[in-house]
């Protein structure tokens, strides 16, 4: 990752770089793609997509529920009245 940092401040002012954004979000694209291709043909995995959904949507609202209660708690010691 530093590497990248590196690479990317040290090449920021050259042309081509401008064209990154573009090719990473196809890149991107793709391997969303291959991953989706490489679920489908998962049988087993497709066997149990019921429950691993109902997994997913359990630690998605969890998540969600613990960053809202934080925020809404730094929010009121934040702007408490000094």
């Amino acid at each position: 990752m530093f590497l990248g940092i590196a690479l990317g401040y040290a090449l920021r002012n050259k042309p081509w770089t401008q064209k990154l954004p573009h090719f990473i979000s196809v890149v991107i694209f793709v391997l969303l793609f291959l991953m989706g291709f490489s679920i489908g043909e998962n049988k087993a995995l497709l066997k149990d997509v019921a429950s691993l959904g109902g997994q997913a949507f359990v630690v998605s609202m969890a998540g969600t529920l613990g960053s809202v209660l934080c925020g809404w708690g730094l929010w009121h010691w934040w702007s408490r009245e000094k």
